[in-house]
Order: structure tokens, then sequence, then C-alpha cells
């Protein structure tokens, strides 16, 4: 019995430590790739070198079929991991690179993938989940030094999740200054300063993480766009224009950075250029990014220049949008399935990645049927695709569970708030108006011969160039005694 007992205590002496302890990677210097198969990869150089990426595919997938050991099938992945990179195809190159980090950790073909793993993490186009979990199942623990910073990144945030407080400041310590991750660390630190009310110390310290991150454009999108917030968030509406008005993206978010900068107008009673935005929202460019609070704001844009038809008519166009996911919230569907309530989730700053990811999965998918792959790779990469997709929409629906509750709730507010601002515009319609009001507002005017300005009507067509430019031409009815 006590033998036993003795034994109890040994093993929970081994299993214990192991637990407790974090993921510890090790510098290799001067870490160079050292190929499985050298007659191969002179072969893949030099196509490479000629720009011929539908040849290193095919060199690829015709090497695979005669690899001799897993490490040499490894090896084809790895390359043709990299051509579609080159070819601009993220999801296949994710898809490969992860394959090769799960499936032959440490290898070299898995170290090289994880190259081009950190150059999309740094282009911000693909969610990093997965990679953090295999980062951190001690599958290998030497890495190029050019690979460290990021693996210490990973280690962090797997050990704040852990609340591993101790492994936390060692592996944050090791990560080197004014690298791209250790200041992407400075970026959530800042993101801290706001959430405890210190945004002017924030905006001062993100001005220095911006500074600094020249050579990663996305990121320093992402840092210039909370400056803009914070600024507006402190009042400095002017401060916070000269960020907005230079946003001009295809991304996902630019719709949000349109209705943020059209807040920022409207705080300006520049309510012609604030209307121009919210109308611009209307364009196909922004099809998929139809959030309720932009029909708000036109409301409320309307209804202070007396335009109370206009607010009705808004009203009207919010019902229409947003009747049917109204409905399908009523009837209690799966919140995923609810075009609205997930596009209002999906445009959230932390969750953009996810949206971007499945965006990109699609756009992609598409891309392949005018692509000249050959008719076996093709076949692979469409089902591989599919796949992608339906695996990452099934992570979506539970990694967004909470928001899509949260968001639920303040959608059925907008409803409601669209409804009560309609009300009482109607009342306000039929109002004597108090002579205490007073408005300084004063809308362009489009005169016939102007000469610096030039205005002309917008029917249902939008420039892309133009897209945050728009204007509309609405007179203040208020100080023009009307009541319409």
């Amino acid at each position: 019995m006590i033998k036993k007992f003795e034994g109890l205590i040994l093993s929970l002496a081994l299993i214990l430590p192991i637990s407790a302890i974090g993921q510890v990677y090790m510098e290799v210097p001067s870490w160079q790739y050292v190929p499985v198969d050298s007659i191969f990869w002179e072969k893949v150089k030099s196509l490479q070198q000629k720009k011929d990426l539908l040849g290193v595919i095919s060199l690829a997938e015709e090497k695979l079929q005669n690899a001799k050991s897993e490490l040499e099938q490894a090896e084809t992945h790895y390359v043709t991991a990299m051509a579609c990179l080159g070819l601009q195809y993220t999801f296949c190159t994710y898809n490969f690179s992860m394959e090769l980090l799960r499936k032959n950790p440490g290898s070299m073909p898995a170290i090289g993938a994880l190259f081009l793993l950190e150059e999309l993490l740094q282009e911000e186009l693909i969610v990093d989940d997965e990679i953090q979990r295999v980062l951190n199942v001690g599958n290998f623990v030497e890495v190029p030094g050019a690979l460290l910073p990021m693996s210490l990144y990973y280690v962090f945030k797997d050990n704040r999740k852990k609340n591993l407080k101790e492994w936390q400041q060692d592996n944050y310590k090791r990560i080197p200054e004014k690298t791209y991750w250790r200041n992407r660390l400075a970026f959530y630190k800042i993101l801290n300063l706001v959430k405890v009310g210190k945004p002017k110390q924030a905006e001062k310290e993100l001005l220095a993480i911006e500074k600094a991150s020249e050579k990663y454009p996305k990121f320093k999108e992402r840092i210039r766009l909370q400056r803009a917030r914070l600024f507006y968030q402190m009042g400095q509406f002017k401060e916070a224009d000269s960020i907005y008005s230079g946003f001009l993206s295809q991304s996902r978010e630019f719709g949000k950075i349109l209705l943020e900068r059209a807040w920022v107008k409207y705080s300006q009673k520049d309510f012609s250029l604030a209307l121009g935005m919210l109308e611009s929202l209307k364009s196909s460019y922004f099809k998929g990014a139809t959030h309720p609070e932009q029909y708000i704001l036109s409301m409320v844009t309307y209804r202070d220049l007396c335009h109370y038809e206009a607010v009705i008519e808004a009203h009207k166009e919010f019902e229409s949008v947003f009747k049917p996911w109204v409905d399908h919230l009523k009837e209690q569907k799966p919140l995923f399935e609810n075009r609205a309530i997930l596009t209002m989730v999906l445009l959230q700053a932390q969750n953009i990645p996810i949206g971007n990811m499945i965006g990109r999965i699609r756009l992609e998918q598409e891309n392949l049927k005018q692509a000249k792959f050959s008719q076996a790779f093709s076949k692979k990469l469409e089902t591989l695709y599919t796949e992608g997709e339906a695996r990452w929409k099934d992570f979506a629906s539970q990694a967004l569970d909470g928001d899509l509750k949260t968001a639920s709730v303040e959608f059925l507010d907008f409803v409601e708030q669209a409804k009560l601002l309609d009300y009482i515009s109607g009342l306000d319609q039929h109002r004597i108006k108090a002579r205490f009001e007073s408005r300084n507002y004063k809308a362009p005017q489009a005169q016939k011969y102007a000469i610096q300005k030039l205005f002309w009507p917008v029917l249902g067509e939008y420039w892309w160039s133009e897209i945050n430019t728009y204007r509309v031409l609405a007179s203040d009815r208020c100080t023009e005694g009307g009541t319409k």
C-alpha cells in the first residue's frame, strides 16, 4: 500500500512540472535551407529565376509521384507553397505550410514553410489561431534567428492564455526591440491604455510604433486607424479627419472606415460630406458591409436639417434592407446565418481577420476558374478550397458565438432607434418652430458658373477614386422656416 502511494507521488511529480512549463525556443544562428533532394531543388531554383511558377508547381507534382521518402514529399509541398505565394494563392500557401508544420515539425521544409507563414501574417492575410497552437505543442525547439521573434511572440500569447506569468515575462524580454513582433505586442499593450482612460498617452505611443512600421503597410494602416479613433474619442475631429481622409482601401474594413469618418464629419457639422459618404456606402462596393448604424446616422443628420421627409424615406429603406433579418431573428434561426448580424460582428476590429480569411478563400476559389494549372492540380486546389471554406466557416461559427449574441441585442436596438427617429420626425414635421433654435449650417451650393468647384449629379453611379468625397447638397430647412 505504501509502495503504491509512493508511486503515485512520483507520477504526479513527473506530470506537474511539465504542465506548468511553456514552450521554449532556441536560436539556430546562420540557418540555411538544406534541400532534401539537391537535384530537384536546383531545378526549382532555375524555374524561379525564370519566374515560371506554373512550371515549379508542375515539377513539384511530378516529383511527388516519384518521391522516395516522406521528407521528399514534404519538400514538394514546401515548393508548392512557395509557388502559390508567388501566384497570390494565399490559402494554398497557408494550407500546405500548416500541413508541413503538423506532419513534419522541425524538418527543413517545415522551417522553410514557417518563413512563408510569417510573410502572410505580416501582410495580415490569415488568421493565426492554428499557428499559435502548432508553435506551442513542443514538436521542435530550434528555429532560425530570423524566426525567433515570431516564435517567441506566439509562445508569449499562449503563456498569457494559460496564465503562466513567469514564462510570459521571460519570452517577452527575449523578443528583440523594434521588430514587427515586439511592436505588435506593444500595439495590444497600448490598447489597454485606452481601456483605463489614457487616450492621449495611447495616441502618443501609437505614433511611435507607426513610425517604426514602414516595412509593414497593413500593420501601419491598423495603427493609423486606431489613432484616428482616439482623436475622435478625444473630440479632436480635425486630427481624426486628417487621418480618415487618407484611407482609400479595398479591404473589407473600408466600409466601416467610411462610416466612422461620416460620424467625424457629422460632429464637425459638415453634413454635406457626411451624407455623401453614407450614400457611397450604398454602392455595390460595400454590398457585404451594410451596417444599420449608417441609416441611423443618415436619419439623425436629415432630422438636424429639418428634412423630415428624407428621414421617413431613410427609415423605409432601413426596413426594406433589414426586415428579412429581423424576421430571421424572431424565428430564432441560427445567428451565424443572419447576414445582418454576422456583418456587424465581422466588422468588429477583433473579427476582421476571420472575415478576411473566408473572403480570401472565396476570392481565390473564384480565380481558379481562370488559372492555368494542370487539370489534376486544379482539381486538387478546388477540393482544398471547398473543404477550407467549410472548415473556416465552422471555426467562425464557434469563435463568434458570443459576439453574435451580443450583436443580436444591438441590432434590435438599432431597429428601435430607427422607429423612434421616424416617429419623432413625423411629430417634428408639424410642430411650430421654436424661437430659441439657432443653426449656422450652410450647405455647399452648386453654382452655375463655378470656377474652383464643379458639382454634378450622381444617380446610382460611383467612381472608386471619388468614393470618400461625394457630397449631398442638402440645405438647412430649419433656418429657412420650412417644416417639410
